[in-house]
């Protein structure tokens, strides 16, 4: 999201964390982050996995669509998910903490990158492994 585009810079991401469980508790408002991981284990491929993403971003001005891609990590195949979410976050001083939950199929076992974007600029970027394993990785946490 260049500047001169939308006359301002684009947001800035402090923080985004690939977790096994979120939680906010209802009284403080403190998030706490459960079992953080960048690989995931599975019997075998194809494989659905629920993924829980944390994210701290600031700088940012209002309405901001904030987009999550998963590609594998040479970019052979097109986004194994893409989804869009659009949020008001109209005080730029302010830090803005959030949760977005996605179901992802993996196609088969390698390396993959979660991309944050607003628009079409990469904001952060994780790194994922999904490997086969008799040891799955543990269940997701709805907590």
């Amino acid at each position: 999201m260049p500047a001169e585009r939308f006359g301002h810079p684009p947001p800035i991401v402090q923080s985004m964390i690939l977790a096994d469980g979120i939680h906010q508790d209802p009284s403080t408002k403190k998030w706490y982050i459960l079992g953080t991981h960048n690989i995931v284990a599975v019997p075998k491929f194809p494989a659905s996995i629920p993924l829980r993403l944390y994210m701290a971003i600031t700088e940012t001005h209002g309405l901001t669509t904030l987009r999550i891609r998963i590609i594998d990590v040479d970019e052979d195949q097109g986004p194994i998910h893409e989804s869009a979410h659009t949020v008001d976050l109209p005080d730029p001083t302010r830090v803005w903490e959030m949760t977005f939950g996605v179901a992802v199929t993996f196609p088969a076992p390698g390396n993959y990158r979660i991309q944050l974007m607003a628009g079409e600029e990469l904001l952060r970027e994780l790194r994922l492994r999904a490997v086969v394993s008799a040891q799955p990785s543990p269940p997701f946490l709805d907590v």
